[in-house]
């Protein structure tokens, strides 16, 4: 019978630089022991009918340079893409869990779509402000001061259905 957690994928290691800057993964102190006493030896277990993504995590877990990881052939190559990404992102100096755009806003919105708004500090218009307050919204409307039907809310709060004019600049998160 069939194991369903063979389906499962392996989550990558986390990436760091070492004492002198190389970028590798997180090694696991009890998989390179045992590499360091003997009782595990990669080259007697390449012989053996593993998956190559066990192959791959377990040299994750022996702490592994990313560029020398990158080079054995049990290396997937978009997880090898995905391993340089973060590692070039660690010696640039930039973060590897940030990206380079800037964030969303409720004018980039389409009517209809539902989103999470973040209200500016200081903004008591209705819109809770207060810099850890988010709300649940559903878009109705573009700003433009006056709709089809005279009014200038733009935007319905989910739970309630209280409507709401937003601002081009508010800083939200689409919800899909």
């Amino acid at each position: 019978m069939e194991d369903p957690r063979d389906e499962l994928e392996h989550p990558m290691q986390p990436i760091g630089l070492d004492s002198e800057g190389v970028p590798r993964f997180k090694g696991n102190k009890i998989i390179e022991y045992l590499f360091q006493s003997g009782k595990l030896n990669l080259n007697d277990i390449a012989c053996m009918p593993f998956p190559q993504e066990d192959y791959a995590q377990i040299t994750q877990l022996l702490g592994y340079s990313t560029s020398g990881w990158g080079d054995l052939s049990t290396s997937p190559p978009e997880l090898v893409s995905k391993a340089d990404g973060i590692a070039d992102d660690l010696v640039s100096g930039r973060s590897p869990c940030t990206t380079q755009s800037t964030p969303l806003t409720f004018g980039e919105l389409g009517i209809e779509d539902q989103f999470i708004a973040f209200p500016h500090d200081g903004d008591d218009s209705g819109h809770g402000g207060g810099g850890d307050t988010f709300i649940f919204m559903k878009a109705k409307g573009k700003p433009n001061n006056i709709f089809a039907d005279g009014e200038c809310d733009n935007a319905v709060r989910v739970y309630d259905g209280a409507v709401s004019t937003m601002p081009n600049s508010m800083p939200v998160i689409k919800v899909l």
